[in-house]
């Protein structure tokens, strides 16, 4: 039997406790709509607002179409409102009930916003007042495959939620994403999920060290109701003051004075990103073959540039660097120490940076 929409109020009935609910589905599948939905719900229900993020601010603009979100929704409003309100006005950078007035020919919005936005990448320079509880936090489109990583990103995304949040009842929390990334991103990563590990059209739970909960649904193409896993997995991070959005993330591993003493430096690299940030990479080797990865930052950047071995296609394209050949031995390499787990960093900064990168690997160019 085929389901035709995906219902994340499905989700939510069936794990009322946890906090973040972490959706994964192929687009189209309904997974935004009935969140949506639960915007509007709750907002008529409680008289609660909710929040509406995008990983980037460029993703909220009218020109990309964010103003026609709740379009499919405007019979429900009508229904919902007794009439009150029949669309929804999208007015700097929040979202307003509307009606139309015939007589003025134009929308009237509501005095009172029921949804904001946030871009990630700009959510630590969100300041100002409380804006009080809101109901639910939606992070939509985590997990795609179009953009560049974004630096820090889990970090501002939790910097986000504390702004939020505050010290208010903390409200559910919703990550939705298409299944391209296979091997899962920053944010599953950080959520301690081994997203290959994961059945198509399973529910998993996850239980943190001080009480934050999830689950991770990755739905079936065909919308069939997720079968829960048994199990519930114990994650050893330690979710502090999960209600203000703070995260307490393993640090980067360091490599010990006395294996570098032992290893032979084989080749360096210079690698970058969107920002123009540098690291210098050094392939080392241990005394038994094995090899090992170091990054480190560097501030030298005309260096860098011209002994730049990677860069992505999108990085080369705004910044005109001419992108030398990647040698096929050393590719291999640096594959084999990512999935060895043996690559080191030289501070915490590193390791967001090195990781970001390799998740745009697919975009080299060689």
């Amino acid at each position: 039997m085929k389901y035709e929409y995906y219902n994340i109020m499905d989700l939510v009935n069936k794990y009322p406790e946890c906090i973040y609910y972490i959706v994964v589905g192929k687009r189209g599948n309904g997974k935004t709509f009935s969140t949506l939905r639960k915007i509007i719900d709750d907002y008529f229900e409680k008289n609660l607002p909710s929040f509406y993020i995008r990983r980037t601010e460029e993703q909220l603009k009218t020109t990309r179409g964010i103003d026609k979100i709740f379009r499919p929704h405007y019979d429900y409003i009508r229904e919902k409102s007794g009439g009150k309100y029949d669309s929804v006005v999208f007015y700097r950078g929040c979202f307003y009930l509307s009606k139309y007035d015939e007589n003025k020919d134009k929308y009237v919005r509501s005095s009172k916003l029921f949804c904001f936005t946030a871009g990630v990448n700009t959510g630590e320079n969100r300041k100002g007042a409380d804006v009080g509880k809101v109901a639910n936090i939606v992070l939509d489109e985590f997990m795609t495959f179009t953009g560049l990583p974004i630096l820090d990103e889990f970090e501002k995304f939790t910097n986000l939620l504390a702004t939020i949040i505050r010290n208010h009842e903390p409200p559910k929390i919703f990550l939705l994403g298409n299944p391209l990334e296979r091997m899962g991103n920053v944010y599953t990563e950080n959520f301690g999920i081994d997203v290959p590990k994961i059945k198509q059209g399973t529910i998993t739970q996850y239980k943190y060290d001080g009480g934050a909960t999830a689950v991770y649904e990755f739905c079936s193409d065909t919308n069939i109701p997720s079968v829960a896993n048994s199990k519930v997995f114990s994650v050893g991070i330690n979710s502090e003051n999960i209600t203000r959005g703070k995260w307490r993330v393993p640090k980067a591993p360091k490599l010990t004075n006395k294996i570098e003493r032992d290893c032979n430096e084989i080749f360096d690299f210079y690698i970058t990103d969107y920002d123009l940030n540098y690291c210098h990479a050094f392939i080392l080797m241990l005394p038994n073959g094995r090899p090992l990865l170091k990054i480190a930052k560097t501030d030298d950047k005309e260096k860098a540039i011209k002994n730049l071995h990677f860069t992505t296609v999108t990085t080369t394209e705004k910044n005109g660097f001419n992108t030398l050949s990647i040698f096929p031995k050393l590719e291999n390499v640096v594959k084999s120490a990512i999935r060895e787990k043996s690559v080191y960093y030289s501070d915490d900064f590193t390791f967001e940076f090195f990781s970001n990168w390799i998740r745009s690997l697919y975009q080299l160019k060689r």
